[in-house]
């Protein structure tokens, strides 16, 4: 399995859900990752939220071609 390498981190695909890709942005959107909750007297909340990166082509203009080149060898 070949890893998304970007300057500050590795990423596995398989924990990727959805990229949004868009004319100068790519939005990478996460299997849910992130529990939150609360137990009282037994009852609460529990709740889950997704991690996403977001690679825009003017401030993350590595990141965006290191990303958009791995798509070009993916697709």
């Amino acid at each position: 399995m070949n890893f998304i390498r970007l300057t500050t981190m590795l990423i596995n695909p398989s924990t990727i859900r959805t990229i949004a890709i868009s004319d100068t942005r790519y939005t990478i959107h996460f299997t849910s990752e992130r529990f939150q909750g609360h137990m009282l007297f037994g009852s609460g909340v529990v709740a889950s939220y997704s991690a996403e990166i977001v690679l825009d082509k003017e401030k993350n203009s590595t990141d965006y071609r290191m990303l958009q080149c791995w798509l070009s060898k993916n697709m």
